[in-house]
């Protein structure tokens, strides 16, 4: 089990949050956190993230990702999201209120990231 990193990536039209681990009790105030003071500092350009090394995700990690979508204008987008991943989002309803891209069958998430 990993614990919880994230890092940004800055993008002529986008920021892009790549996160690692689990977000879970132990996490969510520094995910909630570094995604506002993020956005606060980069206001501009559509919101994603990049989920290929997320393990997991709880209701509050899911709540958090709520409050962002009504604040924001362009959909937010979640990609290389796993099997496991996506089931939560989809029991939820979240994948249908979120732009939600799986990792392509066959590929592991490192595949995907050399594939751009």
């Amino acid at each position: 089990m990993k614990n919880y990193a994230m890092s940004t990536s800055v993008g002529d039209r986008e920021l892009c949050f790549i996160i690692e681990g689990r977000i879970d009790s132990s996490s969510i105030r520094e995910f909630g956190d570094t995604v506002v003071a993020e956005r606060r500092k980069y206001p501009h350009g559509r919101i994603v993230f990049d989920c290929s090394e997320l393990e997991y995700i709880s209701s509050a990690g899911l709540r958090i990702l709520l409050s962002l979508k009504k604040k924001e204008r362009a959909p937010i987008r979640l990609i290389n999201v796993s099997p496991d991943v996506h089931e939560t989002l989809d029991v939820t309803g979240f994948s249908r209120l979120l732009e939600v891209f799986k990792t392509p069958r066959g590929l592991s998430a490192a595949d995907v990231q050399k594939r751009g």
